[in-house]
């Protein structure tokens, strides 16, 4: 889904995020997406949800957010900011703002046509997420390469509020086409076993890695947890893959996890600065279509909503 439409909400949806930080947040990170919502004047409630992290509700002008109270906190902030999304969407589509037909479930007159999820809505908002609690400047002002470090991935983790995974999915973004490939490996089991990957587990798998390799990273693994140290290993070409490799695994807070971070041994790349692209005003200046206050207050201790937003 790279078509030139995605890529302009795709723009909007991280000038919002950009936005929202320069306005309300002048302190920086953790964003803290309860307090954003308080100030759009969403209602946020807690509940036991099954099988579902999140959804919205409106009724008329009014919106509420139900997020897990079963979601760790990390979890929760990222449900939260990506329904927020949802919510600037079906208000920029009841006042106007939303003047073509490329987002399925939200048309002109802002209704939905169905319970179906729009695949692209859904990507606009977790980029919105992303991009809120995780900015790409932020990143950039930090002065990462491609040689990424678990316990770096750790500390931002901490820094902003997000989880490990989170972190690990926006650098692989963010340094493509120099590919990081991160895995989070667990103990619990009978051998070390990989929780989740991220940068493409099957191509990754099958131009990059042999079933050594693997046998290697649960050997990694339970020593790195083991003796509580980051390892650092070079592999050179094997198999498929043309090209030497950097691995680094390394322990996380718990004693059953250890995290690691794959890359091209040469060459490094740093992130570049984000550029925004064009956006078409009459459909994607959600901002002044939605009523939102051009201005917000600093101070952010008298927690003022924005009224002219509901």
């Amino acid at each position: 889904m790279t078509d030139s439409n995605y890529r302009m909400y795709l723009n909007a949806v991280q000038n919002w995020a950009g936005r929202f930080h320069r306005e309300l947040f002048p302190a920086g990170g953790p964003y803290d997406p309860f307090l954003l919502a308080d100030h759009l004047g969403v209602e946020v409630n807690e509940v036991d949800l099954n099988g579902v992290d999140g959804y919205v509700e409106s009724n008329g002008s009014k919106y509420r957010i139900f997020i897990s109270a079963r979601s760790n906190c990390k979890r929760q902030r990222f449900t939260l900011s990506h329904e927020i999304a949802h919510v600037i969407f079906m208000r920029a589509a009841r006042k106007g703002g939303i003047k073509d037909s490329y987002l399925i479930r939200y048309r002109r007159n802002g209704l939905p046509r169905s319970d179906f999820q729009d695949e692209r809505e859904e990507r606009l908002c977790n980029a919105f997420a992303q991009e809120f609690l995780l900015p790409t400047d932020a990143l950039v002002e930090r002065g990462f390469s491609s040689d990424i470090s678990p316990r770096d991935i750790l500390r931002i983790s901490d820094e902003f509020q997000v989880s490990m995974q989170s972190v690990a999915v926006k650098l692989a973004k963010l340094f493509n086409p120099v590919r990081i490939v991160c895995s989070l490996w667990n103990l619990k089991t009978p051998w070390p076993v990989p929780a989740w990957w991220t940068g493409g587990e099957t191509w990754f798998r099958k131009k990059w890695l042999t079933k050594s390799d693997l046998a290697t990273m649960e050997q990694l693994a339970t020593i790195s947890t083991s003796e509580r140290r980051e390892i650092t290993e070079i592999w050179g070409a094997r198999g498929r893959r043309t090209f030497a490799i950097r691995i680094r695994i390394a322990p996380t807070y718990s004693k059953t996890y250890a995290l690691a971070a794959l890359c091209p041994f040469k060459p490094l790349r740093r992130i570049s600065e984000r550029k925004d692209e064009p956006t078409m005003p009459l459909q994607l200046g959600l901002f002044e279509e939605t009523g939102l206050p051009q201005s917000c207050p600093s101070d952010l201790s008298g927690r003022k909503r924005y009224t002219e937003f509901a």
